[in-house]
């Protein structure tokens, strides 16, 4: 990996990026894919010398400055010379004469406002910093990125370069921050490079063989599901001990598995009891920045990994340990294949509503602390609730500083009640206590009585075979027969459009664009050359409801007659 490029602004984006831009699009900019912090700030703030902090750190990282179009049928990053400026909302006047519990509720307000406020991700800076002075010498700072350009270990680079940029400006002198070595955009290059050049085939390999055959797990709902999904979530936090963890590490180094490994089996064995399933396949998380050069680097490298561990009734604890350290350190071996080209690789109808391949995560935080130092200014990270149903659950550990573990439950208030998840997380911690006390007993040896009965989710059985598209199932297509020809000039040319996108000639006008082989990086070059070739704007959703050539054709007409270049 190099840091010499083309002084070009407009550079091709990395998988990620792809990934959360489709993600964004389908979720109509709700807010989901925000990384947010904010600080109490007690002391006197130099807010000059803030805004000058901020500004300097986004000239230093390119991703702060770079927004995004499709060009020609993919997705650029598009590097500019804007710069977040840190405006101040003046509070101390409103909150004078307010009670403590008052005034607290309407900063709550504003800080959860501006963390969900969405972005526009083709205006840059992707980056929100505001001031709230809520008395003298006490104000609240808040921090947005959207995940698009950044993440969790973008956000400690950011507050830690903040911080002494801040220090420096604060006391009249220069900083002395060595220039990054690399920019994200070098980064992207360097991934397309090598997934097209090949070195990732031998990646593809191992994800097509964990796919094959796979049934998503799919966990009962406590109420109807709608067809579409709200923005709703909520959190439920549980604490594992400092004397639990210890146990659990000793347990796993016995059997060279992590903290995380281990404590990934104990979930394996609780969804096996609450399912009844003996095939577990749950998302996990990956850095990406196994270079050190990517360390300092402000962007997202995160990639999603599939984990699928078998788990028996008559299986022994250790041995659900065992098989889940071999699933994660396979899985890590293979983490550079991006999640979005295996996706694209297993094929198969998409549900616009849900995460491809699972909606159960499990996943450990690591990396530095996100703090914030700012000279004589004394900072207190805020808490903020604010839950994002991206998952049905999402489960997130994390160490504390006295041994303990923090293990926040996130889940969609669309799919469960509160009770269902703590009734959830108490079984997971009987798990874990049974996992050190008896590792040679049975998976189903021991009671959980108040474990909630998930089987049999809906849409468990079959959902790869047949999808609702529209008012009719669309299954894969019979290669024997032959397509059934597009009518009418907006067919025609939106089959034209497909067979240039897809690589393929036989088009008919009941083809489903994700069987025949697209994915979601096509599905928006789709909508951007609809919008080019057309002249009509369709949101993601209605692309997913409008599967069929047919229908999505039909949909162009309804929105406006088409103004065609296609061919011309």
């Amino acid at each position: 990996m190099t840091g010499a490029r083309s002084a070009a602004t407009v550079s091709a984006a990395s998988f990620a990026q792809a990934r959360i831009m489709f993600l964004d699009e389908l979720a109509a900019g709700a807010g989901g894919y925000h990384i947010s912090r904010s600080f109490d700030l007690a002391g006197d703030l130099d807010l000059a010398a803030l805004d000058r902090a901020v500004r300097e750190c986004a000239r230093r990282h390119e991703s702060l400055r770079t927004c995004f179009a499709v060009v020609d049928g993919e997705l650029k990053q598009v590097l500019t010379a804007r710069l977040p400026a840190v405006p101040m909302v003046d509070l101390c006047d409103v909150l004078a004469d307010a009670d403590p519990a008052a005034a607290e509720q309407v900063i709550d307000g504003l800080v959860r406002r501006e963390a969900a406020t969405p972005f526009n991700l083709k205006r840059a800076p992707l980056l929100r910093v505001s001031v709230i002075r809520t008395a003298a010498r006490q104000h609240v700072l808040t921090i947005t990125l959207h995940h698009i350009i950044a993440d969790a270990r973008s956000l400690a680079v950011f507050l830690g370069e903040v911080g002494e940029l801040y220090r420096a400006y604060h006391g009249g002198v220069e900083p002395g921050l060595a220039p990054p070595p690399l920019q994200y955009a070098d980064y992207a290059a360097w991934q397309r490079r090598r997934f097209d050049g090949g070195e990732l085939d031998r990646h593809a390999e191992y994800w097509q063989g964990q796919v094959a055959g796979l049934v998503e797990l799919r966990l009962r709902p406590d109420r109807p599901l709608s067809r579409r999904r709200s923005a709703r979530a909520e959190g439920h936090r549980v604490t594992v001990e400092p004397q639990l963890v210890d146990r659990l590490r000793r347990l796993g180094r016995e059997e060279n598995a992590s903290l995380y490994m281990t404590l990934l089996a104990g979930f394996n064995v609780l969804l096996h009891r609450a399912t009844g399933r003996d095939d577990i396949a749950v998302g996990s998380t990956a850095s990406g920045r196994d270079r050190p050069e990517l360390s300092g680097v402000i962007g997202i490298f995160i990639n999603m990994l599939l984990l699928r561990t078998p788990v028996r009734a008559e299986d022994s604890l250790r041995a659900v340990l065992r098989r889940a350290a071999t699933v994660c350190q396979d899985g890590f071996d293979h983490q550079e294949f991006p999640f979005e080209r295996l996706v694209a690789l297993r094929g198969g109808a998409r549900d616009p509503e849900r995460h491809p391949l699972f909606q159960t995560v499990f996943q450990m935080l690591g990396g530095p602390e996100s703090t914030l130092e700012m000279s004589e200014l004394r900072t207190r990270v805020r808490p903020l609730d604010r839950q994002t149903p991206v998952f049905d659950l999402l489960c997130t550990a994390a160490v504390e500083s006295d041994g303990s573990l923090t293990v926040e439950w996130g889940y969609s208030t669309d799919v469960f009640q509160p009770d269902t998840v703590a009734r959830l997380a108490d079984c997971w911690l009987l798990v874990l206590r049974r996992l050190v006390d008896d590792p040679d007993g049975l998976v189903d040896g021991f009671p959980l009585p108040t474990l909630p009965d998930l089987a049999d989710g809906p849409g468990v059985d079959g959902e790869a075979e047949t999808v609702q598209t529209g008012t009719h199932p669309t299954t894969a297509p019979d290669p024997a027969a032959a397509p059934d020809p597009a009518v009418g000039p907006t067919e025609q040319k939106l089959a034209q459009l497909w067979g240039e996108l897809l690589q393929r000639e036989d088009i008919g006008r009941r083809d489903n664009f994700f069987i025949l082989g697209g994915h979601s990086l096509l599905a928006l070059a789709v909508l951007s050359r609809i919008d080019e070739d057309f002249g009509v704007k369709l949101p993601l959703h209605r692309f997913f409801e409008h599967r069929t050539l047919a229908d999505l054709a039909a949909d162009i007409d309804a929105a406006g007659a088409p103004r065609s270049r296609v061919g011309a």
